[in-house]
This record gives C-alpha cells, sequence and structure tokens, in this order.
C-alpha cells in the first residue's frame, strides 16, 4: 500500500521537462535515485531509511500527460511532506506550476 499525491498540470509535460525534474532531485542529499530509471518515471529512496532487498525504492514519482504522482511506499509524515514541497518547487523551476494534493 502506498500513499499518493497528485497534481494536475496546465500542458502536458515533456520528456525534456522530466530529465530536467530528475537532475534537479539528484541535487537534495536526503534522497537517492536509481539508476535504472523508465521514461515517464522516477524511483528514489530515502537516505535515512535502511534499503529493503524486496521493495527498495520509497517512492515512485511518475508523469502521465499532465498529471503527476507522488507514490510513497515508505516514509514519514515529514519525509512525505519535505518532498512534496520539493518536488512542487522543483517543477515550478522546469516550467510545471502544480499543487499536489493528496489522493
Amino acid at each position: 500500500m502506498s500513499i499518493e499525491y497528485l497534481a494536475q498540470t496546465e500542458h502536458s509535460i515533456t520528456e525534456n521537462q522530466i530529465s530536467k525534474t530528475r537532475e534537479l532531485l539528484k541535487k537534495i542529499t536526503t534522497i537517492e535515485l536509481f539508476d535504472k530509471q523508465m521514461e515517464n518515471q522516477i524511483t528514489l529512496r530515502f537516505t535515512d531509511i535502511p534499503k529493503r532487498e524486496t521493495w527498495p525504492e520509497d517512492v515512485t514519482i511518475t508523469f502521465e500527460d499532465s498529471l503527476i504522482c507522488l507514490s510513497f511506499h515508505s516514509s514519514s509524515q515529514d519525509q512525505r511532506e519535505m518532498l512534496v514541497k520539493e518536488m512542487a518547487e522543483l517543477l515550478a523551476n522546469v516550467g510545471l506550476t502544480c499543487e499536489f494534493d493528496e489522493d
């Protein structure tokens, strides 16, 4: 089971915007991105949570047309709030203005 936050953008999300978002996420020291990524998805883990063998990622970020979904598989409320805030700021930097709501 995961906790999801959804955001709708005004325009369709481009591959370039996803790529730029991925690069900006690498600058956040409390998370670590996985190397193998799908085109429309970013997976990451919080560096202060021990790695799990069976489900190594803590968060999956999925981009579909103009929808962005943050799926938290393992996290505290503080971690969720921090990443939701960071994501909104990062997305604004790549030209995507949106607000996340818990689903």
